[in-house]
């Protein structure tokens, strides 16, 4: 397997050239979050996708992804009280991720690739290695679709489950995350400058 960097898997890999830096639609992507309670399953989405991908001489030379945890929106107000508390939202008001590498698994198609990506994803202040697939697809206007999904644990970030009714109602520990992310290509130069300051990178 080839390992090159996010970007360039789906923009680089399927002879894409042209501008360096890309960021997500903020109206086309989305991230979710699935689970399970003693109760009922739940689901809690994020239409606030904040990032930067920055692509260089065919080689993603970094890739951050960041989404507010107040974003989050679960259909009740209870449930995003909880959910926020959890994740000590106003300590951590972010969960980000930093990309690693990725390997590309297969490219069954000019137009698509199938990845297996390696980063960094940090959970009320704590941060944890992950390896997960997502799928790759070269859209029109040089824009590129990211779609997949990572099923974690919330102890494994120190989060502990939320619960209801003195503890009748129970969050389980294991739930999974989604994204549907189509980024787009700016003019912003240096990449590098503008990625880090977007990002209030540390």
């Amino acid at each position: 397997m080839r390992v090159i960097g996010l970007l360039s898997a789906v923009l680089f890999l399927l002879g894409f050239r042209g501008t360096p830096c890309y960021v997500p639609d903020p109206v086309a992507s989305r991230v979710w979050i699935e689970g399970r309670s003693t109760v009922n399953r739940f689901t809690c989405t994020a239409a606030q996708v904040e990032g930067v991908g920055e692509v260089e001489a065919g080689r993603a030379v970094q890739a951050r992804l960041v989404v507010p945890v107040r974003a989050f929106d679960c259909g009740k107000q209870a449930m995003n009280r909880d959910l926020q508390e959890a994740l000590q939202a106003d300590r951590f008001p972010e969960i980000r991720f930093k990309l690693s590498e990725v390997a590309v698994l297969e490219a069954p198609a000019a137009d698509s690739a199938r990845l297996e990506v390696v980063g960094a994803l940090t959970i009320a202040g704590t941060t944890r290695t992950v390896r997960f697939e997502a799928a790759g697809q070269l859209l029109a206007s040089g824009r590129a679709r990211l779609v997949g999904s990572l099923p974690l644990k919330l102890t494994d970030f120190n989060v502990k489950p939320p619960t209801a009714l003195l503890g009748l109602i129970r969050v389980h520990d294991q739930i999974t995350v989604h994204f549907d992310l189509v980024v787009q290509p700016v003019a912003w130069r240096p990449c590098a400058v503008a990625a880090a300051d977007s990002l209030n990178q540390p």
